[in-house]
């Protein structure tokens, strides 16, 4: 069975490897369930405010004989609060490795390059980093790092000798922590370290598959990446995201086009407004908003 099938309704559908004739018969089968048509559905995708979007009030899903249950909700709030306290823990745990380096780095300093010997691990402490790789010789970012995420983790590859796969670049002044490969290698030895990199791994592919889920929908993706990655400001309840609009656009999968107009789209809430540069976020609104389509959704 192919692996597509099991992607979440809708984007199963529109993603499901059948002929055009077996897609068709797919979505019927799904608009019996949902009482949408195949048109209504294409219409939400097209919505430029999601916060319009009637929701797809149905508990569970089935495609191809697969039943998909009920989401089960996450405060997002809560959520972001324990992953915050476990990287804080990363961070003092690497800290206090043998042979720790702090590496500062001014925004727009290139960390490591595509192709250059991994000597080891880089450990985001304070900052926000771009990760990225080259499509046809053009740069292409792909990811954020910030505080409490890992960079450079082909280190910990058994080929030999690493090489780093794609490059990072200092977006804001930046502090890394850099533990040699050998370090890092001893480290995974003892079990409660090791659950703390797994952990941040884990973290690493659910913000890529969050943002996957969120891409039809540009105004909550950059809710979410607010929410995520934004840098706090200091007894003002906001956060701020200092990144250029191409390169936002670029790991959130959409246009920049799409991506004005989901600024708009929160500015219109009261959860975000363009600035000089960046973009500033009310944290407990962006939090609000993403907790009301988790609620919409679940109904």
């Amino acid at each position: 069975m192919s692996p597509s099938v099991w992607r979440p309704f809708p984007s199963a559908v529109r993603s499901h490897p059948l002929s055009g004739g077996n897609r068709r018969i797919v979505a019927a089968k799904i608009t019996m369930m949902s009482g949408d048509s195949p048109e209504r559905l294409h219409a939400t995708r097209r919505h430029v405010c999601c916060r319009d979007a009637p929701p797809v009030r149905v508990r569970s899903e089935r495609v191809s004989g697969l039943v998909y249950p009920a989401r089960r909700l996450v405060h997002p709030q809560a959520n972001m609060e324990s992953l915050g306290h476990r990287r804080e823990r990363l961070i003092a745990e690497v800290a206090g490795l043998p042979g720790t380096l702090v590496v500062p780095h001014r925004a727009g300093d290139l960390i490591f390059q595509d192709g250059a010997f991994a000597a080891g691990v880089y450990l985001v402490s304070q900052g926000l980093v771009v990760v990225g790789g080259y499509l046809s010789e053009e740069p292409r970012a792909v990811a954020l790092a910030g505080r409490g995420d890992l960079l450079g983790l082909e280190a910990w590859h058994s080929i030999t000798p690493p090489r780093y796969e794609g490059f990072a670049r200092a977006l804001t002044e930046t502090e890394l922590l850099f533990a040699t490969a050998d370090a890092w290698s001893r480290a995974l030895d003892r079990p409660a370290f090791r659950e703390l990199a797994l952990a941040s791994l884990a973290d690493l592919v659910l913000d890529q598959r969050r943002l996957a889920l969120h891409r039809d929908c540009p105004d909550r993706a950059l809710a979410w990446a607010l929410v995520r990655w934004g840098q706090p400001v200091a007894g003002q309840g906001q956060v701020r995201l200092e990144i250029p609009a191409g390169t936002l656009a670029s790991i959130l999968g959409v246009s920049r086009g799409a991506l004005r107009q989901a600024v708009t789209c929160l500015a219109d809430q009261g959860a975000a407004q363009q600035e000089n540069g960046y973009i500033a976020g009310h944290l407990a609104r962006l939090q609000d908003l993403l907790e009301r389509t988790l609620t919409a959704s679940a109904r």
